[in-house]
């Protein structure tokens, strides 16, 4: 990594995580409404977490064998395994009160110090190309499908600023996704 500007740290993300942790085992999530809600592989996306993309545990939050496993808003999720390589890896993070949901065993949740970074700045920084190059070189592939465990994870470098830097970088790089976004939105309407 290069030289950082003074204030900023070299880091991985198990140094701020406080809690790094796979998903729970349905064997068959439902689609009838049924117990906790359990999020699907594909709810999470690069920088983007579909509350409605779900199946359904048949457990409620009471039958959950492990009563962490529901997810709290700040929580960073990444998929674990897919049979496309440009999925694993990716990382959204849950924003305001997520409805009560859990997630599978295929998601990874991550819990970080907020006292030392920001969800959505790490959330950020795993959408950058240097930490996805890291991302890539840690990837295993077995039976058609590719994965990464949540110790590789943990090793992932990145560069973590102060908090009012990350505050800063997030609002700027919001402004400018939100920017984006409504102008693919303009070229689909067109």
């Amino acid at each position: 990594m290069t030289e950082l500007p003074p204030g900023w740290a070299s880091i991985t993300l198990g140094e701020i995580s406080t809690s790094i942790k796979n998903g729970i085992f349905v064997s068959r999530p439902g689609t009838e409404p049924n117990g906790v809600p359990i999020l699907r592989i594909s709810s999470v996306r690069q920088l983007h977490l579909n509350h409605e993309d779900v199946r359904y545990s048949g457990l409620s939050a009471e039958e959950l064998e492990d009563k962490d496993a529901l997810i709290h808003p700040g929580d960073l999720l990444f998929t674990r395994y897919s049979g496309s390589r440009e999925y694993v890896g990716v990382c959204a993070v849950a924003t305001g009160q997520p409805p009560q949901l859990t997630y599978p065993d295929k998601i990874i949740r991550v819990r970080v110090d907020t006292r030392a970074a920001l969800p959505k700045f790490v959330a950020l920084v795993f959408a950058w190309h240097r930490t996805r190059e890291f991302i890539e070189s840690v990837l295993r592939t077995t039976a058609g499908q590719v994965g990464i465990a949540g110790k590789d994870l943990a090793r992932t470098p990145f560069p973590l600023p102060p908090l009012a830097e990350q505050r800063r970088i997030v609002a700027a790089l919001e402004d400018h996704l939100s920017r984006l976004d409504a102008g693919s939105q303009n070229i689909a309407s067109a």
